[in-house]
């Protein structure tokens, strides 16, 4: 499916999603006879969905009015998947419900590498109870681009990462962020995860170092209901927010 707005319309920016689970939750089992936790690959056939849903444009520049070629495009991606699902019958529950939420930019007339400065620093503003820390190297994710089926130079090829978009470096995909944080909050909590709303605030690059970090949210947050409430971040090499979640976890059996 093309989830461009138009050809003016060529940069592309991940700006967060959601992701919910049912039937156990994130890593749940996906066959009745499966350890909870389990994930089963049986050759059973699966059905995936795509469809666009809202579609929204919100000025990019710093004035008070909308300049033309500065408005910013997003674009939410629905996708979702169940087991043995016949696509017709939408009045089925989906065993995953995911929304991506798309950014579309004019790069501008002359098609130059965007020059902005370093995005600003944001930090997390409560200690983590669990880290783990990352090098993502130029393997990493030339086998995360293989496994989606996700060929873009941006990930790839570090000329085309500077040249193109005015990137220092290949970018770290947005899914394996995601996937990073599912995998380091079930792994420390015991727990699944049954639904994860997430955003992106700066991008992540091949050969840096990340830190992937956890922590339950106490009911004093006025978010927090008794260790069903995390947050999950992940942040640069300058301890700056690239990526920030909150996940509800999933009922015990």
């Amino acid at each position: 499916m093309d989830h461009s707005p138009g050809a003016h319309y060529s940069r592309r920016l991940w700006a967060g999603g959601e992701v919910t689970f049912r039937g156990g939750g994130a890593g749940g089992s996906a066959g009745e006879d499966a350890p909870r936790g389990m994930l089963v690959l049986d050759g059973q056939p699966w059905t995936c969905t795509e469809t666009i849903g809202d579609v929204r444009v919100k000025d990019g520049s710093s004035g008070s009015a909308m300049a033309q070629g500065q408005e910013k495009i997003f674009v939410d991606v629905w996708r979702r998947y169940a087991l043995g699902h016949p696509a017709a019958q939408e009045s089925l529950p989906w065993s995953i419900e995911e929304r991506r939420t798309l950014v579309f930019m004019n790069p501008g007339e002359d098609g130059d590498a965007p020059t902005g400065g370093t995005p600003k620093l944001i930090k997390y503003p409560h200690e983590a109870a669990h880290s783990v820390r990352i090098l993502p190297s130029a393997r990493h994710l030339f086998h995360f681009s293989a496994l989606t089926f996700n060929a873009h130079a941006i990930h790839l090829d570090p000329g085309y990462a500077r040249s193109v978009d005015g990137h220092r470096a290949p970018l770290v995909h947005g899914p394996l962020t995601l996937a990073l944080m599912l995998r380091v909050l079930t792994a420390y909590s015991g727990q699944l995860v049954s639904r994860l709303v997430y955003r992106n605030h700066a991008p992540l690059y091949v050969d840096e170092p990340l830190t992937v970090k956890v922590r339950p949210v106490p009911a004093r947050d006025g978010r927090g209901d008794g260790g069903a409430t995390w947050d999950a971040w992940v942040e640069g090499p300058d301890g700056g927010l690239a990526a920030k979640g909150t996940a509800t976890m999933a009922a015990g059996p």
